[in-house]
C-alpha cells in the first residue's frame, strides 16, 4: 500500500509541477487515477471472459492494476513483482517532476 500510495503522490507532484493551479493538479491526479481504476475494470471483464488471446492483455494489466495489488494484499498474498511496477511508477513520476523543475530553473 506504501508503493501504490508512492506512485499517486508522485504523480500528484508532477502535475502539481507542471501547472501553477493546485485545482487543476488536482483534477489532472484524479484523471491518472480514474484511468488506472478503468484499466483494472478492463482487467476484471477480460478475465471474466477468458480467450487465448486477452491472455497476454490480463497478464499485464493484472501487473498495472493497484486494485489487484490491494485484493492481494488484503488475502495476505504479498507479490514482489506488483511491488516493483508500482514502486518504479513512483520514481518514473519523481524522475519526471525533477525534469520539469530543472527545465524551469533553466528558462
Amino acid at each position: 500500500m506504501t508503493f501504490m500510495g508512492a506512485g499517486f503522490m508522485g504523480m500528484g507532484i508532477f502535475f502539481s509541477s507542471l501547472t501553477r493551479s493546485q485545482i487543476a493538479s488536482a483534477v489532472l491526479a484524479f484523471l491518472g487515477m480514474m484511468l488506472l481504476t478503468a484499466l483494472a475494470v478492463i482487467n476484471y471483464y477480460l478475465k471474466s471472459s477468458p480467450s487465448p488471446t486477452q491472455a497476454h492483455w490480463v497478464a499485464v494489466l493484472t501487473h498495472i492494476s493497484y486494485l489487484e495489488l490491494w485484493f492481494d494484499s488484503v488475502d495476505g498474498k504479498l507479490n514482489p513483482r506488483y511491488l516493483i511496477f508500482h514502486l518504479s511508477f513512483a520514481v518514473l513520476w519523481l524522475f519526471m517532476t525533477i525534469k520539469v523543475l530543472e527545465s524551469r530553473r533553466w528558462s
